[in-house]
């Protein structure tokens, strides 16, 4: 019997095994079935990528006028009263001259690359970054302006900038996560602690994955569902699974509630001064 036909027979016999499960067992087996899927679509090769980007024929138009600039210094308001990052929990603060403090001692945050290339501390992983949940590059890899020059190429095209500068998919992230992270899909497994030190997150360079904490995975997919409407990207079947799991694993909760009420107030009062 092939792998495949091994595995299919394990996930019948796992499904079987749901209906005598109480509400807890059966929680947990649905994170089982999740990490099935995501190591079937790695083994099979599926053709169908994880997120699948089509240009729309529909006209865009922009509904605000906030530069990526803008939004990162909005965003430093917004997170005022909430000042932790978002992949390792570390509570961070700014200086008088607003420069970013991270307790990464608190938090057990330890560099992976504490070092640059010439010898000196690597300054991303001192500093706060504004983390696209949904990646830049696959947001805006779909449009013709990326096509014809990238990141760059789009600097003056209005979906992009709007999609680049939307605060439902920014949060606050130690720079070397961001980094490491780049435009990898998130996947379901749990991350392995020790990457950068007790920061439970994972960047498996090997898989071209980033695996994230629980408590962080249903603020990522209400921002690719927020995305995915709002800028009429299509996302996969795989994807949209993944997510809506995602989202019941972890529920909105009051901060995220009041964070998204802050941004709703500041791009209707950008409105408002039109």
């Amino acid at each position: 019997m092939n792998n495949r036909l091994i595995k299919a027979s394990l996930l019948s016999t796992l499904l079987i095994f749901v209906n005598g499960c109480g509400a807890d067992e059966k929680k947990s087996l649905k994170e089982i079935n999740i990490v099935h899927n995501e190591t079937t679509k790695n083994d099979d090769k599926l053709s169908e990528p994880m997120t699948t980007y089509q240009s729309t024929t529909k006209e865009f138009k922009r509904t605000n006028s906030l530069t990526f600039s803008q939004s990162k210094k909005f965003l430093k308001q917004i997170y005022g009263d909430h000042q932790v990052t978002f992949y390792c929990g570390c509570e961070y603060k700014y200086d008088k001259n607003g420069d970013e403090d991270i307790n990464a001692k608190k938090c057990g945050y330890k560099p992976r690359n504490p070092l640059n290339k010439e010898g000196e501390t690597n300054p991303r992983t001192t500093r706060i970054e504004w983390e696209h949940m949904f990646p830049a590059e696959n947001f805006g890899r779909h449009l013709p302006c990326w096509k014809e020059g990238g990141r760059k190429g789009c600097a003056k095209d209005d979906k992009f900038n709007e999609m680049e500068s939307d605060m439902r998919n920014l949060v606050p992230a130690i720079g070397e996560l961001n980094g490491d992270r780049s435009n990898l899909r998130y996947g379901a497994n749990k991350p392995k602690i020790g990457q950068y030190g007790e920061c439970n997150f994972q960047v498996d360079f090997d898989a071209d994955r980033a695996y994230v904490r629980d408590e962080v995975k249903g603020n990522i997919a209400r921002a690719y569902f927020h995305m995915s409407k709002q800028y009429d990207i299509q996302l996969s079947d795989q994807e949209k699974k993944m997510m809506k799991a995602w989202d019941k694993l972890d529920p909105i909760d009051e901060w995220e509630k009041k964070k998204n009420e802050r941004i709703d107030s500041i791009l209707k009062s950008k409105k408002a001064k039109k």
